[in-house]
């Protein structure tokens, strides 16, 4: 499906949500502790939400965009992705990735169901977050968020570059 315009656009457009999406999530996760220990099970997030919220709500917009729920920034990249498939005439590879994407849904909305319905088990989570990751994390959220209400920023980085690629 990359080998036309809409799939390199695609390809592209996934690529640098993928890569915000993952610096985020991976920010988030590292600097939680529990007793002095990492994060290292989902059920490790039960009832975050109620003693870190700002954390759980990170985490949220991350895992409902890479679930792919619109208007949320993963949604763009795999609707275009999906696009350039069907564009290729690809129709069982592109019926493949929307029933995996729906199948892998469930397990980031998972997540939210744990983090914001399921008791608090450890009640004092500890953040240990460095001034540089911090921001390195608004960086990312606040560029996710910002692609429901500004999505032809990137859209249009993609589109430039599959123009740029075509054309050397």
């Amino acid at each position: 499906a990359s080998t036309n315009a809409a799939g390199i656009k695609g390809a592209v457009i996934y690529v640098l949500i993928y890569v915000l999406m993952n610096i985020a999530i991976f920010t988030i996760i590292l600097s939680l502790k529990i007793k002095d220990n990492y994060v290292e099970k989902i059920n490790d997030l039960s009832g975050l939400s109620k003693d870190k919220p700002v954390f759980s709500i990170c985490i949220a917009i991350t895992m409902l965009s890479m679930a792919g729920i619109p208007p949320f920034a993963g949604f763009f990249g795999k609707f275009y992705i999906f696009i350039a498939a069907l564009e290729a005439e690809l129709f069982y590879l592109a019926i493949l990735g929307v029933l995996f994407s729906v199948v892998s849904a469930f397990y980031y909305l998972r997540i939210i169901k744990i983090m914001y319905f399921d008791d608090l088990k450890i009640p004092n989570y500890q953040t240990n977050i460095s001034s540089k990751a911090s921001l390195i994390l608004f960086f990312s959220i606040l560029t996710i968020t910002m692609f429901i209400f500004y999505p032809s920023l990137i859209i249009n980085i993609g589109s430039d570059i599959s123009i740029e690629f075509f054309n050397n």
